[in-house]
């Protein structure tokens, strides 16, 4: 999930992903992205050809490496996790607790989201 909406975080998200050359596209924006451009939410005038150039460059990142790069840019952006890599995650990280629930053989980690087995 990205979340690039202003100026400043686009143009930091074009950077990351190698697009800058979009920016200044007159096709794409009526004035060139500068990062001093009021913050104010992004109307593309070609949303589709964006949507495509984006999708077809996110295409060649690692989720996790896109993550990483994008929060030391300042863009909003968090790739999808399942309960199972959250939890392994945040044990590994001791960013949040986790809880250990058996039933029989099966047992699953799930992270303490404030909720008790009983």
């Amino acid at each position: 999930a990205l979340g690039a909406n202003t100026p400043r975080q686009f143009l930091a998200l074009l950077k990351i992903l190698d697009l800058m050359r979009l920016a200044s596209d007159p096709a794409l924006f009526d004035t060139p992205l500068r990062s001093d451009t009021p913050p104010e939410f992004l109307r593309a005038k070609d949303p589709a050809r964006l949507r495509a150039e984006l999708v077809t460059a996110l295409a060649r990142q690692r989720a996790a490496d896109l993550e990483t790069r994008c929060a030391r840019a300042n863009v909003p952006a968090a790739r999808v996790r399942t309960i199972a890599e959250f939890a392994a995650e945040s044990r590994a990280s001791d960013g949040l607790a986790t809880l250990e629930m058996c039933d029989g053989s099966n047992r699953v980690t799930s992270p303490g989201l404030g909720f008790r087995v009983y």
